[in-house]
């Protein structure tokens, strides 16, 4: 299953909060369910399976058409979720549903108005509701890619505090399965920065070694973005020569440009891409996180 975040956002500079649609609370999948009835996993899984969908059809550029779609596709989705909440028997799930509910119908009276991380918040806890572990973010300094680690990569690297990881998955014939793919680079794991209260990702893609090296993996990566201008580097990395590219790109859904970066390297295993992605992808805290990755980078022998 992909489990993935997009984000809507109003002006800051105006004085407007940012928002982000949530990531999908995944249906109930871990022993601590079996105490739900039948009843109340069967909603656990239609509003996992609605978040989701309706989330990644956002990311597939669905809802292009601008803010008035997005918020009748929010307005329906709470109508889903108070319905489910009146049909639910258990006490946690029905209160979460509620919760759900609430931060949902910020987004679908204007995305002005929306909260995402009350929404991000609001989807763990349905998500514990109905059965899903408890993920806590890393501490500062732990390493995201070793074995045992959230993602297991072909490298390594330090998370900045209270960004949380995750592996990506994609199940055979799910229909968003092309949003995991760049050319020959697939997305591996993702690294939220919602409990740092930022709306931004990065993320880690990786491909067999491209012909025309680092460079041409990285122009691989950036193939189908709306690229206004681009600053290329050679940076060492973990040791090696790699290749870095700071780029401009504009956002249809947002209609906006923002700033975004990458970097690549190789391993034993063939080239990864480590992008920085998000509404905040400029914020200094946002882009230090980045850096940070990069700083303590290491390859897997």
């Amino acid at each position: 299953m992909i489990l993935a975040s997009t984000a809507c956002a109003a002006d800051r500079s105006a004085g407007r909060p940012s928002a982000a649609a949530p990531t999908a609370p995944a249906p109930a999948a871990s022993a601590s369910a079996a105490a739900l009835s039948a009843a109340d996993t069967a909603i656990c899984k239609e509003v996992g399976a609605a978040s989701r969908d309706m989330v990644m059809s956002i990311l597939a550029g669905t809802f292009g058409q601008g803010e008035t779609t997005i918020v009748g596709a929010f307005t329906e989705y709470v109508e889903l979720l108070r319905a489910k909440a009146a049909d639910a028997g258990d006490d946690g799930v029905r209160a979460a549903l509620d919760r759900l509910a609430a931060a949902a119908q910020r987004y679908a009276t204007t995305m002005a108005e929306a909260d995402g991380t009350a929404f991000g918040k609001a989807s763990e806890e349905l998500g514990r509701a109905c059965g899903d572990p408890p993920k806590p973010p890393l501490a500062a300094g732990d390493r995201i890619g070793p074995a045992g680690s959230p993602c297991e990569l072909p490298v390594s690297f330090q998370i900045a505090k209270e960004w949380r990881a995750g592996s990506i998955e994609v199940e055979p014939g799910d229909p968003f399965a092309e949003l995991t793919r760049k050319g020959s680079l697939a997305l591996v794991c993702e690294i939220k920065a919602r409990l740092a209260g930022h709306v931004a990702f990065i993320r880690v893609w990786s491909g067999p070694a491209a012909s025309g090296g680092l460079r041409r993996a990285l122009e691989t990566y950036l193939e189908g973005e709306d690229v206004r201008e681009q600053d290329w580097s050679e940076p060492p990395l973990a040791g090696t020569p790699g290749a870095e590219v700071v780029y401009r790109v504009y956002s249809e859904l947002l209609g906006e440009i923002r700033t975004e970066r990458a970097f690549a390297v190789r391993t034993p295993r063939g080239v990864v891409v480590v992008s920085l992605n998000g509404i905040e992808s400029e914020e200094a805290a946002v882009v230090s996180a980045y850096e940070l990755a990069k700083r303590t980078l290491a390859v897997t022998t």
